[in-house]
């Protein structure tokens, strides 16, 4: 759920039971837009992370470090100036709003003591951290707003701090069942999530949706369609939660699709996401901070493989337009003869044929029934330049006729080849599987020879490992190298061999058991074969599978390309509760 001022009273609830009495060892910014505080509470040191990016604002305790500048910012000098070895007293949400205060006590540098207070504005692209004295005054931000940039408020050091605009909306902790049983009683078209998050304080959309489905199937229904027993019920659950949101213990979730993309964090299960989805945690905090790393890695691998994909797809378009001209080709290999027969015609004809005809029909003599030819032709040609251009299409085809086939199958072989290096780049989940792509592209010649942007040189990646229900081990390679080093080298000759047929996708290896594998294993090593391809979104599709000893690789082929035979052919569909379940047993590789 987004971090509204739901999740934020939640998180406010948490971090003030960790960190209150604590004292702030050291201050850090790593970023332009985002501090740590080194927090030493009941025996152990907290990172806090407070976030002012537009993108994803937060406030978390995170297990994640980053390098620092060599020379501090002037904003990071201030709290290391006025914060360090200052005691935490409170971290608190003003009402509802997306704001977190930390109260600290700390010294001047005549020992004298003032309550600070550190402020996190969690709001998009207004986000902001600022830093004031008990009075009130802003002593620095970590964005300062002028006039120019806000005529509404500005935050400037020196300046007194005064909360954003306050909207026109209930706070929800005030209400009670009566409370909420009038809100709903609007006899509007609204849908009923809409007007839960246009009316109360501090709750996103997702949220009101969330809560109305804990009461309701359908949270987008009109307001106006509510029952009265639904009216009563829906009350009494919302001033429940809210209720609840200072007392009852939090059960934390990590929210990741099937295919592992992280979705969501939440303080508790949500009736948005399937139930496979979410995975409890033992705090916010480390669900947050999991949900960030996962969307940073992937992020990250999305910049760092931006230019390798940019290379593939404008080859991919290369090939794929030589391929159409070639197809042209070989229609018209497939056309010679009647490009002859149309010369020969014209040129016995070419008295009949006049400068300015768009067609003529002659009579063929090739044909034993007398039959007549409808010719086209250029106006702006003679008879004869017209027979000779139906010559020259005769050679031109019976040449190509000889070549055609061959170039095909190349162009086909380098279409297969790039769209699995497509398939890999958009599959990769570390440094080293950017750093061997970059590699074999570099090899294949799409690349110049260099090394990939903020990589180091590092060991070889390794393929994924599963575990299928009954324990049989199942690895997963997700590209070229990991496919040839898995399935040439790693797998014995009695293992089981998968791959999509004819779709791009990973190499599959089940290991045996005394050369035996059960129909159950080689069922779930087909859905991760079709999870792991091109057709992940598809239904019914074709795994092909055999012993590996039947796999081989052709002298000269590109990486990643084997051919098999003899092979069976499971048909499967990749999504579903047992696809979930299955990625949800893979093994971290030591």
């Amino acid at each position: 759920m987004p971090l509204d001022g739901m999740s934020l009273h939640a998180l406010a609830r948490e971090l003030n039971g960790l960190l209150a009495g604590g004292r702030v060892e050291k201050a850090l910014q790593p970023e332009k837009d985002e501090i740590h505080l080194i927090i030493r509470s009941q025996y152990q040191n907290y990172r806090l992370v407070m976030s002012a990016s537009a993108n994803h604002p937060r406030v978390l305790i995170t297990a994640q470090s980053k390098a620092n500048p060599l020379q501090a910012p002037m904003f990071c000098m201030l709290l290391r100036k006025r914060l360090s070895g200052a005691s935490v007293l409170s971290i608190t949400q003003p009402g509802m709003e997306r704001i977190l205060e930390m109260r600290l006590l700390a010294a001047d540098e005549l020992g004298v003591k003032d309550e600070l207070i550190l402020r996190a504005e969690l709001m998009g692209r207004h986000s902001n951290i600022l830093l004031t004295d008990s009075s009130g005054r802003i002593l620095d931000c970590i964005k300062h707003i002028t006039e120019e940039k806000s005529r509404v408020r500005e935050t400037l050091p020196g300046l007194s701090y005064t909360y954003p605009p306050a909207q026109d909306k209930r706070n929800p902790l005030e209400l009670d069942a009566a409370g909420f049983a009038s809100l709903l009683e609007a006899p509007l078209d609204k849908a009923i999530s809409k007007h839960l998050a246009d009316s109360l304080a501090g709750l996103a959309l997702p949220t009101a949706r969330a809560l109305a489905l804990g009461v309701l199937e359908d949270a987008d229904m009109p307001l106006s369609r509510l029952s009265a027993p639904q009216r009563v019920q829906l009350a009494a659950h919302l001033a429940e939660s809210f209720a609840n949101l200072d007392h009852a213990p939090l059960s934390p979730v990590l929210i990741q699709s099937g295919s592992g993309t992280p979705e969501d964090f939440a303080p508790f299960p949500l009736p948005l996401y399937p139930i496979a989805w979410q995975q409890p945690r033992d705090t916010l905090c480390a669900a947050m901070d999991e949900y960030y790393h996962l969307r940073d890695l992937a992020e990250r691998m999305a910049q760092r493989t931006a230019n390798m994909v940019h290379v593939v797809r404008q080859n991919l378009q290369r090939c794929q337009r030589k391929l159409a001209k070639q197809q042209e080709s070989l229609n018209n290999a497939e056309n010679m003869d009647q490009f002859r027969l149309y010369g020969e015609l014209i040129t016995v004809h070419q008295q009949q044929v006049k400068k300015g005809m768009t067609s003529i029909t002659l009579e063929n003599y090739y044909d034993p029934e007398g039959g007549t030819v409808c010719i086209p032709l250029d106006p702006a040609r003679s008879a004869m330049e017209n027979a000779q251009a139906y010559y020259t299409k005769y050679r031109k085809a019976q040449v190509a006729s000889k070549l055609v086939h061959h170039q095909i199958e190349e162009n086909e072989e380098e279409i297969r080849y790039l769209s699995d290096l497509e398939l890999s780049l958009a599959q990769c989940g570390s440094e080293a599987e950017v750093q061997e792509i970059h590699e074999e592209l570099v090899k294949a010649g799409y690349l110049r020879p260099g090394k990939v942007k903020g990589v180091k040189s590092l060991p070889p990646s390794k393929p994924l490992r599963f575990l299928s229900s009954e324990g049989y081990e199942i690895y997963v390679g997700r590209n070229n190298q990991q496919n040839d080093q898995l399935t040439l080298r790693t797998a014995r000759k009695d293992d089981m061999w998968l791959h999509t047929q004819k779709i791009p996708g990973s190499h599959v290896i089940i290991r045996s058991r005394d050369g035996e594998i059960s129909p159950q294993a080689l069922s779930e090593a087909a859905l991760l074969a079709a999870h792991f391809s091109k057709a992940a979104s598809s239904s019914q599709v074709p795994v092909d599978f055999t012993r590996r000893a039947y796999v081989k690789k052709p002298a000269g082929a590109k990486p990643g390309f084997v051919v098999y035979t003899p092979h069976q052919t499971l048909y499967v569909t990749p999504q579903g509760e047992r696809m979930e379940a299955i990625l949800k047993r893979q093994v971290t590789q030591p």
